[in-house]
């Protein structure tokens, strides 16, 4: 009957509206989770600020002695993403090196080394001059909006 087939055609909307939020709700929580690891800021400076930071935290615990700061840069990813790259000169000895290179890949934030020269400073005490750049990606909304034809 005509009601039959009307109450059957509300139950699959029904079913397929339930269907959409649930895969809605999930996916918006899998986006929650992978954001987690978003350098955490409101402004380009301050993700700068943030990257710094915690690769001076992990060269200091490996005993990675940082001997400068590279210059910073932070620019459009996609549509939704910034990537922070940052850089570091230190000197160190080969497994501390490997030992910072293995910390940095356990952050919770989202990084990744970005290039690596690698120079030896003293055979004999087995020492190297590395500069190591890595980059982290922080939410697009820090960037400064483009006006007009920038």
């Amino acid at each position: 009957s005509v009601e039959q087939g009307m109450a059957y055609s509300r139950n699959v909307i029904a079913i397929a509206t339930e269907t959409k939020e649930k895969i809605a709700k999930d996916l918006t929580a899998q986006l929650a989770e992978q954001e987690k690891g978003l350098l955490a800021a409101d402004t380009a400076p301050q993700a700068r600020t943030v990257l710094l930071e915690i690769l001076g935290r992990l060269a200091a615990s490996n005993g990675v002695h940082v001997r400068a700061t590279a210059l910073v840069t932070v620019y459009s990813l996609n549509d939704s993403y910034a990537r922070v790259v940052a850089g570091i000169q230190a000197e160190c000895r080969i497994e501390q090196f490997i030992n910072l290179l293995s910390d940095i890949s356990r952050q919770p934030e989202a990084l990744a080394t970005y290039s690596i020269n690698i120079d030896a400073t003293n055979t004999k005490e087995k020492t190297i001059r590395v500069r190591l750049v890595v980059a982290g990606v922080a939410a697009k909304k820090l960037l400064p909006e483009k006006k007009g034809n920038q």
